[in-house]
């Protein structure tokens, strides 16, 4: 009877461990080497490890992040998991968008692009924050069951099945606010994976301009149910656990940005687009000229996509492109602004106009695609590897720093004991000065004792405490206003001078501070 249950299986399980699925992950794993092999604390981290209380994502309308911390994994800041859980569902979600697409088996197109849906520096980026990148693997994954719900009604629709077309668009909503209660701009991805989906089906047969109106309507529809959804939710938890929305989000939401100055953050939203896909060095470390010519070729493709396409509905499919290039940038017009790592549709558009170049039946435009594609994927790596050089660089400094800061302050208190506390005082960062490049949309490559100008009570103190010296305390806020004349007559860090114990408080002059020029009165 045993064995004959261990030979009969799961039959479910068999449906999710496909040998496709383990390649997947197999290269999900080589992309990503580095962050599952090695353990490093980045910014955030210091805070993420001693949460006892998963409870700051229901102040940022993120419920299902707290949903997935609270019950899933409790302690995100911890080698290898996080990550991997990442990749875990991404590699399962890309399978499921696969099938949104008709493509029952994935085939070497498949796995060639897979880099640009799983590692494109959007997710690099968005890495390098433990407690946000397992979560993030899951709100993929609903984004792509949205995917396949549109798909379904698409097809249904096809067929001229007007029954039940509204089950399918019930689980768009559903996912859609899912993936948003995960990451807000996650509702972004679901936009540009349904509308692929629908330009998928353009691009295999003719199809009306009408049609394809009418059925991206139906998804607006859907998106918006969704939308409330994940709104009535978040109000929910709010009201349940009696906890206070912080405003996070909306600073990142502001319509009267945009109608005080429409042109301003139109050309903002521009210059990002143009930076973004044309591969700008500011935005990736390093010069990326695959991206922008799979951008082209993508839409060169639309534009010769097959001769049995009337040229009405390659204009459509053209123009259904420009909306899904622009997607991910909404935000910037409400916004101003956006680092790369909210950017997570991107991904998404830049794989789509990858496989829509290599699949578009034109041999000389499938052959510069390729090529495309393969200096992208070797630019992806080369930004992995640049950012584990200048994160193993970093991190050496960070530990030495602190070791030295801790050393000093205890030459400087004759009597210092480890069992008591030790008032002190952190003037200033101390810049990290990189031999490789730095990117502004990421945390990768930057000191604990630098980010936020230098900011002792949320990074410098806490990472500290992390490496065992656990018994620094800052200073409260009235003797640190004072200690602002003493800060003004010491060297900067590690100049002699620049640690002095004053009225029992331990002063360290890091650098200079913002907003404190030392002007006083």
């Amino acid at each position: 009877m045993t064995s004959a249950v261990m030979r009969s299986g799961a039959p479910w399980l068999a449906r999710v461990l496909k040998p496709e699925l383990a390649i997947l992950i197999g290269l999900f794993l080589v992309l990503y080497f580095f962050k599952l092999a090695s353990f490093t604390l980045l910014i955030d981290d210091e805070v993420a490890a001693v949460r006892v209380s998963p409870e700051i994502w229901l102040t940022q309308g993120r419920w299902g992040a707290y949903l997935f911390e609270r019950w899933l994994l409790p302690n995100p800041v911890i080698p290898f998991v996080a990550t991997f859980v990442f990749g875990f569902f991404s590699s399962v979600g890309y399978l499921i968008l696969l099938d949104a697409h008709g493509v029952r088996r994935p085939g070497l197109v498949h796995y060639a692009t897979f880099p640009l849906f799983v590692a494109f520096p959007t997710w690099l980026y968005l890495a390098a924050f433990a407690a946000n990148i397992g979560a993030a693997g899951l709100g993929l994954l609903f984004c792509c069951l949205a995917a396949l719900g549109y798909s379904r009604y698409v097809g249904r629709v096809q067929l001229g099945e007007a029954r039940q077309t509204w089950i399918p668009l019930v689980v768009v909503a559903l996912m859609s606010a899912l993936a948003m209660g995960i990451y807000q701009t996650y509702v972004f991805v679901v936009v540009v994976l349904s509308l692929g989906v629908l330009l998928g089906v353009s691009l295999r047969g003719p199809v009306p301009c009408r049609k394809l109106i009418a059925d991206a309507s139906v998804l607006l529809i859907a998106l918006l149910l969704g939308i409330a959804l994940y709104k009535l939710i978040d109000v929910l938890f709010l009201k349940l656990l009696g906890v206070q929305a912080s405003g996070y989000v909306g600073q990142f939401a502001n319509i009267r940005l945009l109608l005080d100055n429409p042109i301003a953050m139109i050309d903002v939203a521009w210059d990002a687009l143009r930076r973004t896909y044309g591969g700008d060095a500011a935005y990736y470390g390093i010069e990326m000229p695959g991206f922008p010519l799979l951008m082209v070729l993508g839409v060169l493709a639309l534009a010769v996509s097959s001769p049995r396409i009337a040229l009405p509905q390659r204009l459509c499919n053209v123009l259904l492109g420009i909306v899904l290039l622009g997607t991910p940038f909404v935000m910037h017009l409400l916004s101003g602004g956006m680092p790369l790592r909210t950017m997570v549709a991107v991904p998404s558009v830049v794989w789509l106009f990858a496989v829509i170049g290599l699949t578009c039946g034109h041999r000389w435009l499938e052959s510069m695609t390729s090529i495309a594609l393969l200096v992208s994927v070797f630019g992806i790596l080369h930004i992995v590897n640049g950012m584990q050089a200048v994160d193993s660089y970093v991190r050496a400094h960070d530990r030495h720093l602190a070791a030295d800061l801790y050393r000093r302050i205890a030459e400087s208190n004759p009597g210092f004991d480890v069992r008591k506390p030790q008032v002190v005082d952190i003037h200033g960062g101390k810049p990290f000065e990189s031999a490789f490049p730095r990117t502004w949309s990421s945390t990768w490559g930057y000191s604990f004792f630098e980010w936020d100008g230098g900011n002792p009570q949320h990074r410098i103190l806490p990472y500290m405490r992390l490496l065992g010296y656990s018994n620094l305390v800052l200073a409260p806020p009235e003797s640190r206003q004072v200690n602002l004349r003493h800060f003004a007559a010491m060297p900067s860090w590690p100049a002699v001078g620049s640690v002095r114990v004053v009225d029992g408080v331990t002063l360290i002059k890091l650098g200079e501070a913002p907003g404190h020029p030392f002007n006083l009165p």
